[in-house]
């Protein structure tokens, strides 16, 4: 209803205009502030729907981009805007305490009630309701894209040794023990900094108990150390260093580099992202890797989610632009009935949980964005609910557990340490 109004708005102004009538005030330009530009998915995606409505809906619409593609510049300044209540009207944001505060002073619009009026809520995927779920139980931010990550493996390798795709933790350091036994690398680290520790720390307390482990950590339900399932980290972090399953000169790689390392035929197994997925296609179309999630602790009950899944960073509207604005209104609902074909238009799996149509992905983004699609349970980054200096810290000591010049009891008491000290 809001789209007839908008355009029959426009065209009457329209005609005015042409007959000589009283003029169109001059159209709002929408400022957005974006964490990625061109060739980035994120950033394509949300301006095809731009595109999209000036062609269909109104000629007029305009917006102009502030990109910063630096996390932490992005974040910082977000928080300079709020300061000085300059909120743009459309920007990039990650769910944590900036957007919890946004929304208990009513900047956000609540976009799950416009999802449920507009008959969207359910077109949703699950884990991206909880991605970016707040503590209301609202949603107040919608995914910018729609990403997974998963380890690659080497079909030739696991086959000539017997191997199987490992399902629990258990499984995984079998595997690396006996490709290192056999003389092969086994993993392809990225240790240049320290986020693929912290993934390795993080992961057995992600797929067994999802956001509850770090929730209840940084509200003092428990310490760290308290935790069977934190020393079951601590500990995994420790085999993985001690068992000399890194490849050479992993200390200095980021992603890019763990990448064209495997790339290159180095190592069998690498933890990847979906953006890298077009990378791996022609590999996997050759029958040459193949993928497996996140391994699991061994006779725990689980979640059942093992693909971290996540939206990127995420987009919000703000509330005192969109309150009084028919045109923003009618674009936010324009976005939601058109998101689905675009993003695979853009060559990006959508967010909602709709099949894939046929030949929009590569066939390594099909089959692992199919099963995306099945995840109730999103992925939980530590560094989004830990303050930076707690992530910097507790970052660095899982470098130093993984290297063995801590102890995994050592790593537990700097983690908690680090929570009181810097207050979560």
């Amino acid at each position: 209803m809001m789209k007839r109004k908008i355009t029959a708005v426009l065209t009457l102004g329209m005609m005015l205009a042409v007959c000589g009538g009283v003029s169109t005030a001059e159209a709002k330009t929408y400022k957005v502030l974006s964490g990625s530009g061109e060739g980035v998915a994120a950033y394509d995606v949300f301006h095809a729907v731009v595109m999209k409505y000036q062609n269909e809906v109104d000629s007029d619409f305009q917006v102009e981009y502030e990109v910063i593609s630096a996390t932490s510049d992005l974040w910082q300044k977000l928080q300079m805007y709020y300061t000085a209540d300059t909120l743009p009207d459309i920007f990039a944001i990650s769910n944590g305490t900036l957007a919890e505060e946004m929304i208990s002073n009513h900047k956000l619009v609540n976009l799950t009630e416009i999802l449920e009026a507009d008959g969207h809520m359910g077109d949703v995927a699950a884990s991206m309701v909880d991605y970016h779920t707040s503590e209301d139980g609202m949603m107040y931010m919608i995914p910018s894209t729609f990403s997974g990550e998963f380890f690659v493996y080497r079909k030739a390798v696991f086959e000539k040794y017997g191997l199987e795709e490992p399902e629990t933790w258990e499984d995984f350091l079998e595997v690396c023990q006996t490709l290192v036994d056999n003389g092969e690398y086994a993993y392809v680290m990225r240790g240049a900094d320290y986020v693929q520790y912290l993934r390795f720390a993080s992961f057995p307390t992600w797929t067994t108990e999802g956001r509850e482990f770090i929730k209840g950590l940084t509200s003092g339900a428990y310490t760290y150390g308290e935790s069977e399932l934190g020393m079951y980290a601590a500990e995994l972090l420790q085999k993985l260093g001690a068992g000399g399953y890194f490849v050479p000169g992993f200390d200095n790689m980021t992603l890019s580099d763990v990448v064209d390392t495997f790339m290159s035929g180095v190592g069998t197994i690498m933890y990847a992202n979906a953006n890298y997925t077009s990378k791996l296609s022609d590999l996997y179309d050759a029958g040459e890797i193949g993928w497996f999630g996140i391994p699991v602790v061994e006779n725990v009950q689980g979640t059942g989610s093992t693909i971290p899944t996540h939206g990127g960073k995420a987009w919000a509207f703000n509330k005192d632009t969109y309150d009084n604005d028919p045109v923003l209104q009618d674009f936010v609902e324009f976005y939601f009935d058109h998101i689905d074909e675009v993003s695979y238009d853009c060559g990006a799996l959508s967010w909602y949980n709709s099949s894939i149509p046929e030949g929009k992905l590569n066939a390594l983004m099909t089959d692992i964005g199919t099963k995306m699609k099945e995840q109730t349970v999103s992925w939980v980054s530590w560094d989004d609910k830990l303050t930076a200096a707690t992530t910097t810290t507790v970052g660095d000591a899982a470098a130093q557990l993984c290297y063995g010049t801590i102890t995994p009891e050592e790593y537990c008491e700097i983690f908690d340490k680090a929570l009181v000290e810097n207050n979560g």
